[in-house]
């Protein structure tokens, strides 16, 4: 029996439709090690390795109502990244300190669909792809003052290397084993900031200025899977990547003030901050953006370069240390995020994923010297 729920108005959910083999399984797994070494008050250096592995299975089969596989078809997508940083600091005088590093990041990318057809009919691809990056990076840190000015300019340059990818594919073509493909093109990013105490009225300011880089993952490029076409009413296998995808990039801005209390036990803080996205990369799953008669690859879904939108708002927390060994936090942040184009739904322009409003409260004790215990709300 099926059960029509009405539209109510100022509904924000309806229930799910009744689809019981429709199943995901996920794994997640992350892994970091770390040495340091401070060889004496003026040098000391770092090296880290993390490996981010994760592993997603899904699968339909033709029980539910609606529109249903008549086998169950089977996507798989298998991640994993490895990241090798090093990096050292040396104070070259008693009021700047320099340091520098270099990153190696190692990306791998499978994914498997198979709709299980039988015969002539049957759909099956697999895609193998790598990724790998060099980086290096500069930092200059100024302590001026008697230490009330604090100074820092970053700098940072990564380079990125694709490996031509594999494909094998059954019963039809891969849109993109016969196109020219490129390396994600070389970032260059940098930073600065700022802040000044007043000893006396025990006020700090500060402001914060840089820009952002972010390569498209090989899944955004690569990637493919089956779902459920309304214009045809059936389950359909279809690319989703694009190739082309053009790095995300970003600019950003932000200034406060700390006022410190109470011989510094207390310390109250406003921020300002701005962000405006240039570009970047999002997914259309309602043919919006992305029409199959026009796609160079025939999605009827998938990733694409969207126009950029801004991100602007306000923090205000209070710190408070009522003993040495007890620490609390607590903050509320308003966001006002949005879109240059209504992308996601039409006449809507607000980002979904940004709250609006955001509370947050953090309790830190420490027992002994040895264990700290931290809550957080």
């Amino acid at each position: 029996n099926t059960t029509i729920v009405p539209a109510l108005p100022f509904t924000t959910f309806i229930p799910s439709r009744d689809d019981p083999d429709n199943r995901r399984a996920s794994r997640f797994s992350s892994s970091a090690f770390k040495l340091q070494q401070t060889v004496n008050a003026l040098l000391n250096w770092q090296a880290t390795y993390q490996r981010v592995n994760t592993d997603r299975v899904f699968q339909n089969g033709p029980a539910g109502i609606g529109t249903q596989p008549v086998t169950s078809n089977r996507s798989q997508f298998t991640g994993g990244v490895d990241t090798i940083d090093a990096r050292a600091a040396l104070r070259i005088r008693p009021w700047e300190t320099i340091s520098v590093g270099y990153e190696f990041e190692r990306e791998g990318y499978f994914n498997a669909d198979d709709n299980k057809l039988p015969g002539a009919n049957r759909v099956s691809t697999e895609t193998r792809a790598r990724q790998s990056s060099n980086a290096a990076y500069l930092q200059n840190q100024l302590s001026l003052l008697n230490q009330r000015l604090q100074i820092s300019f970053s700098g940072r340059w990564q380079s990125f290397h694709l490996r031509r990818p594999q494909f094998i594919t059954t019963g039809t073509a891969n849109n993109y084993a016969t196109i020219p493909l490129s390396s994600p093109p070389r970032a260059l990013t940098g930073d600065a900031a700022l802040s000044y105490f007043v000893p006396t009225a025990g006020t700090k300011f500060r402001a914060h200025a840089g820009n952002s880089y972010r390569a498209p993952a090989l899944s955004e490029r690569f990637g493919s899977g089956f779902f459920f076409s309304p214009a045809t009413t059936q389950v359909v296998f279809t690319p989703y990547g694009d190739p082309r995808l053009a790095p995300d990039r970003y600019n950003s801005f932000d200034s406060g003030v700390d006022q410190y209390l109470a011989a510094n036990k207390i310390r109250v803080s406003g921020t300002y901050f701005y962000s405006r996205t240039v570009q970047v990369t999002l997914f259309d799953s309602a043919a919006v953006v992305i029409n199959p008669r026009t796609d160079p690859f025939g999605r009827a879904s998938g990733y694409f370069n969207g126009v950029g939108g801004i991100s602007r708002g306000v923090e205000l927390s209070v710190e408070v240390q009522p003993s040495r060994s007890t620490v609390l936090n607590t903050a509320y942040t308003y966001t006002n995020a949005g879109n240059d184009r209504d992308v996601q739904v039409r006449g809507f322009f607000r980002v979904f994923s940004i709250p609006a409003h955001t509370f947050t409260v953090v309790a830190t004790q420490q027992f002994g010297k040895n264990t700290d215990v931290t809550v957080d709300l």
